[in-house]
């Protein structure tokens, strides 16, 4: 008798556990339940609402037992990223909350040389990069000389400090506007290999830019062509597939392959002469400066 019972409780367990399954899959969250909760979450713990946040991205983790959520800031930050990551398990509980990271100075730098596009950089948007980091400057130089001392000038904050340390300035009564030294900088290029006309439509103006040479002492024009991104406003919203087929494999056969195809190229001239003085600067993959902007000293 007592055998058939606990047959019978085990298949009333059975049949419940059966039926409990459909009700836990149906509990468990997806990609739109999930990213209410971390909204919330979000909200409760940091007091920012959806509306001041993008939704950035969602993916589930390798084993499937839980969400990550991921947005941004609307409103630019300027310590930090700007960035909150949500991790859910399936349940929809909250795994952990990570909110945004304070950017070291570098980082921060980095960003607003980003954000100071579309290019090329002129003399506007490198003047008012200067106006605000000139008094960060020095204190970044020290500290990255301290912790690198004989590497220090091969790091791209050292390119970005550089450059921000040169004294862009209007050309001087006399000297060459940006039309004059643009067209003598073009004709320099296209009279150096392996250049040519066909050759250089490919690339766009990435600097356009009269200073002081901190280098050279002396005014200069700095032109600085650049082969165009796949981010470019030119291909927004293409997949990178049209990018590889209107532009990459083009660009690489027009030059004869890969390892012949420029990544960039840089010349400056005399502001006062338009002389090209330290030759027309071609840098292949890999570049010999890997920073474009450490061209700018």
């Amino acid at each position: 008798m007592r055998s058939r019972e606990n047959y019978a409780a085990r298949t009333l367990a059975l049949l419940l556990a059966c039926l409990l399954l459909p009700l836990a899959a149906l509990a468990a969250i997806n990609a739109t339940s999930g990213r209410e909760l971390a909204y919330r979450f979000i909200l409760e713990q940091h007091g920012v609402s959806a509306d001041e946040l993008n939704f950035y991205q969602s993916a589930r983790d390798g084993d499937k037992q839980s969400w990550r959520f991921s947005f941004l800031l609307k409103e630019k930050q300027e310590e930090t990223d700007g960035l909150f990551i949500v991790d859910l398990y399936n349940d929809g509980s909250l795994k952990e909350l990570t909110p945004p990271r304070v950017m070291h100075l570098d980082e921060r730098l980095r960003r607003d040389f980003n954000d100071a596009r579309p290019l090329p950089y002129t003399n506007e948007s490198l003047l008012k990069l200067k106006e605000k980091w000139a008094p960060h400057l020095p204190g970044m130089l020290s500290e990255l000389k301290a912790q690198h001392p004989d590497v220090y000038e091969q790091s791209g904050e050292y390119a970005s400090i550089r450059a921000l340390s040169q004294d862009y300035r209007e050309p001087a009564p006399g000297a060459l506007g940006l039309e004059q030294a643009e067209a003598l900088a073009v004709k320099a290029i296209l009279d150096s290999p392996p250049w040519t006309a066909e050759r250089f439509a490919f690339f766009v103006p990435w600097l356009a830019a009269h200073y002081v040479s901190g280098e050279l002492g002396i005014p200069v024009w700095h032109f600085i062509y650049h082969d165009e991104r796949s981010n470019s406003p030119r291909f927004a919203g293409k997949s990178n597939e049209a990018y590889e087929r209107e532009y990459w494999q083009p660009l690489i056969q027009a030059f004869g392959g890969q390892e012949n195809t420029p990544l960039y190229v840089s010349l400056r001239l005399d502001a006062s002469t338009g002389e090209v003085l330290d030759g027309v600067n071609t840098h292949f993959r890999p570049p010999q400066v890997w920073f474009v902007l450490g061209n700018i000293k």
